[in-house]
């Protein structure tokens, strides 16, 4: 039988999960009560982001687990002599995008469960703000288009997603049904499935929806455009209390940049290179300092670089997960069935010596290891930092969604679209930007063509997400298959089997 979405099956996923709401010795909860006040509103928001960060979604299967296993970047234990992911692993399957085990499928259960349950929250909020007076509200009308905007910018973040894993990518998608596009609220299921053009155009209309309303707020004065500063977007100003938090952290949430950073990912994935490009270019460009046109985000560079082991300052947008160190280590043990070591035939860290040794992502984020003149990079991204800084501290929670990078991958992708292949405006001086802002040094990357330009798109985007989750979804929108053996049809995860019984 099909979900079932409910008030009461999303409002205790909350509540349970954040201790937020109070339920009723029923195991009820009165929607009018929650939804009767702004601060409602606020833990409902923060309800999502917390349900995102879960291990299901970006706390792990969709950054350095499931569609980073997919990507083909880590050690196959049983094809090598240095340790890696074993034959005894849940993920070992996905070497060969076999979907069919067990395992396999919990772990596709617990992806679409989560998202959609994730959706069916943020339609809550969407189904209910417009009932509160603008006067319930610290900063108004702005305040309640900021919320309104977060949840409609993360239902669509989150239909892309289910998209970008169980529909072909847009370049070879035929006409049929793949996932719904669920906007109501509560949500019985049984709602028909949609082409991926359909989906993709639901997905864009509500990041412009929301985009407009979260500006009104992120942009309305000097003091919140300065808040979307490098340092300021993930901290609490000195003064503020922690009942003042939720007007903070514009880093960890669907801030200005973030949402048009997110325009820019589902038009290049829906292959409009053109509307990409112009979005990619404003979230890039944005400036949290008019006076004086000074950036909000900057490539990590410097004395910070070696304990920001996020290069925060081009994160856009990111999730938290306090327990990440913690959750990671069995993944980073050469013990452990599932030791997520990076393979360096994949991952081409050392390929141009004289250009690369600098590179900040091997330098600071990497640990060799080999054996028989095979080598692999142990991942430090998500460990704990031993030497005591404030800095390494203040990023050990971040979960990376979005950076700067991807604004410059998606406009040298736009130029290569259109032949644009040049070192001074095309798709060779945009990818350059990411290289030298990782302290690479720039040069000719001989791209004449788009083959020669995918080539270097694959190896720059390898490394640059290497844990991330983004390398998969990259190699599927050319529909290029990972391996020699892989098939086209293995780039479409099967959706869930409870989904398919009537």
């Amino acid at each position: 039988m099909k979900k079932i979405y409910s008030i009461l099956a999303v409002l205790t996923l909350m509540s349970t999960s954040c201790s937020w709401l109070d339920i009723t010795p029923a195991d009820t909860v009165v929607e009018e009560e929650l939804f009767s006040e702004a601060e409602g509103f606020h833990n409902a928001i923060n309800g999502l982001y917390k349900s995102m960060s879960d291990s299901e979604l970006y706390g792990r299967e969709l950054s350095y687990g499931f569609v980073e296993v997919l990507s083909q970047n880590y050690v196959n234990e049983a094809k090598a002599y240095i340790k890696g992911i074993t034959n005894y692993s849940a993920y070992y399957p996905l070497f060969s995008f076999d979907y069919t085990k067990e395992k396999v499928q919990q772990i596709i259960e617990g992806i679409w469960k989560k998202a959609f349950f994730t959706i069916a929250n943020a339609n809550n909020i969407i189904t209910n703000i417009d009932e509160l007076t603008a006067a319930k509200f610290r900063y108004g009308q702005e305040e309640k288009n900021l919320i309104k905007g977060e949840a409609l910018a993360i239902r669509a973040m989150m239909h892309l997603d289910m998209l970008r894993i169980f529909a072909p990518a847009p370049v070879v998608a035929d006409n049929k049904p793949y996932i719904p596009y669920l906007e109501t609220f509560p949500y019985y299921g049984g709602q028909a499935k949609e082409p991926v053009e359909e989906v993709m155009k639901k997905i864009v209309r509500d990041l412009l929806t929301a985009k407009e309303l979260i500006a009104s707020y992120d942009t309305a004065d000097a003091d919140r455009r300065h808040y979307l500063s490098s340092i300021n977007r993930f901290t609490l100003p000195t003064g503020e209390t922690n009942a003042d938090a939720f007007y903070y952290y514009r880093g960890y949430r669907m801030n200005i940049i973030a949402v048009t950073g997110m325009l820019a990912r589902a038009y290049n994935y829906w292959g409009k290179h053109t509307e990409a490009f112009e979005q990619a270019k404003e979230a890039s460009e944005f400036v949290f300092e008019t006076e004086n046109n000074t950036a909000a985000l900057l490539y990590s560079n410097g004395s910070q670089t070696p304990y920001d082991r996020k290069f925060s300052s081009d994160l856009m947008f990111c999730l938290s997960d306090i327990n990440m160190t913690e959750n990671y280590q069995a993944y980073s043990t050469p013990t452990s069935n599932d030791y997520l070591n990076l393979d360096a035939k994949v991952i081409k860290f050392e390929g141009v010596p004289e250009a690369d040794a600098g590179d900040n992502r091997l330098r600071y984020l990497m640990e060799r290891n080999e054996k028989w003149s095979q080598v692999g990079f142990r991942p430090l991204k998500y460990l704990k930092l031993d030497a005591a800084n404030d800095i390494a501290g203040r990023v050990e929670d971040m979960l990376p969604v979005m950076r700067l990078s991807e604004m410059h991958f998606i406009m040298a992708e736009a130029k290569a679209s259109e032949g644009n292949f040049s070192e001074t405006d095309g798709a060779n001086y945009y990818l350059n930007l990411i290289r030298e802002g990782r302290n690479c040094k720039k040069m000719d990357l001989g791209i004449t063509d788009m083959t020669s330009f995918k080539k270097e798109l694959f190896m720059e985007v390898r490394k640059e997400y290497c844990n991330e989750g983004h390398t998969f979804f990259y190699f599927k929108k050319y529909n290029e298959p990972l391996t020699t053996k892989m098939l086209p049809e293995s780039f479409v995860i099967p959706t869930p089997q409870s989904e398919n019984v009537n």
